[in-house]
């Protein structure tokens, strides 16, 4: 039953994330066009505030008791529930005399800024929370956490799937059939739905026995005790630079499409 929900909170979260980004880029286009300009600024503050999520979770999860990052979440949520729906600040006006990099990245933050931190977070956070879920339940049945099998990646699959939908569903049946009036309301509809969601995970890990694990038995990088200083951040470079690499592809092709 957890997994389930689970999987239902993680497909409505992804699904939302890959919706907002093209519903975005579809009111901005009538103040500025299809540049590849216009279409770089966009890539580079989603980039950025992902980014920013993902550090938000990294954060949470190592500095904050389960309890305490649910409760803060929820706060997070509340304020984007106060922020919605999503719409252009029209009262800005776009300069016809300057560089409006500025103000697209003005209206990107105000729009959507919020919004797109919470829900990127949402993903990790919620593999984060399942993980607690299924420790509890190994602790309650007397047994090892740390031998049982608490993996929670088989949720990002599904938060690919929900990706993957949302990429798919926009061209060829929400944008057709809605205005982007429609659209947003309907984002805001489901973005209700994955506050109640939300609301189940974080009922489950209340009612977990989750406990930290010592420090001293946490799982490490294999080999990762004998590497230096630097050589652990060569190894980091490394990957850095590897994540880079499809970034800046996906970037290079759709700036030419």
């Amino acid at each position: 039953m957890h997994a389930i929900l689970f999987c239902i909170t993680i497909l409505l979260s992804s699904f939302l994330l890959f919706i907002v980004q093209p519903l975005v880029g579809r009111m901005l286009l009538p103040s500025l066009g299809g540049t590849p300009a216009v279409w770089n600024t966009c890539v580079v503050f989603f980039q950025a505030v992902l980014l920013a999520g993902y550090g938000y979770t990294h954060y949470v999860s190592s500095r904050l008791k389960p309890r305490n990052q649910v409760i803060l979440h929820f706060c997070l949520l509340a304020v984007v529930c106060v922020a919605l729906p999503i719409r252009m600040y029209t009262s800005i006006q776009v300069p016809t005399d300057s560089d409006p990099t500025f103000w697209l990245l003005l209206q990107l933050a105000l729009m959507v800024g919020v919004p797109f931190f919470v829900i990127s977070s949402n993903a990790p956070l919620l593999q984060r929370w399942y993980s607690y879920v299924l420790s509890g339940k190994a602790s309650a049945g007397g047994k090892n956490p740390e031998e049982e099998n608490n993996d929670p990646y088989f949720l990002y699959a599904i938060s690919n799937v929900g990706s993957l939908a949302a990429l798919f569903a926009y061209p060829f049946f929400i944008e057709p059939a809605l205005g982007i009036s429609s659209q947003s309301i309907y984002w805001l509809g489901t973005f209700l739905f994955l506050v109640i969601g939300f609301l189940g995970c974080g009922w489950c890990v209340f009612n977990s026995n989750y406990e930290p694990v010592s420090k001293k038995n946490k799982l490490q990088t294999p080999g990762a005790e004998t590497l230096s200083t630097t050589q652990l951040w060569k190894q980091r470079l490394y990957w850095i630079a590897l994540a880079a690499v499809p970034s800046s592809l996906m970037l290079g092709v759709t700036t030419y499409l």
